[in-house]
């Protein structure tokens, strides 16, 4: 798996439903930053197959993804911290991902 992919899903709410489709949902993190009331009822799905990860709110309409040889967009960085990840953790995996980028 991706650094990027496994820093997210440490990260993402354990309160979570693997739907048979291979959307992991949650309630939705970015909702109350982008003026809608807080999820409650498992809107924000995530999607992945170990190096790619997509990211869509049904309540909210936010959308994000990352692919290897990307870098951490600032939509990307905006999730991790409304998912509590420290600051400084999300710096690291910016970096780590814009050398191992360098490197191809």
């Amino acid at each position: 798996m991706s650094i990027v992919v496994d820093a997210v899903l440490t990260y993402l709410p354990q309160r979570r439903k693997k739907r048979v489709s291979g959307w992991v949902s949650v309630n939705g993190p970015c909702c109350e930053h982008n003026g809608k009331s807080a999820d409650t009822r498992y809107r924000f799905g995530v999607i992945h197959d170990g190096e790619k990860i997509g990211f869509h709110c049904f309540n909210c309409g936010f959308k994000t993804s990352w692919r290897p040889g990307k870098n951490i967009s600032f939509k990307l960085r905006s999730l991790l911290q409304w998912m509590h990840a420290p600051d400084d953790v999300i710096n690291k995996l910016a970096l780590d991902v814009m050398q191992e980028n360098e490197e191809r």
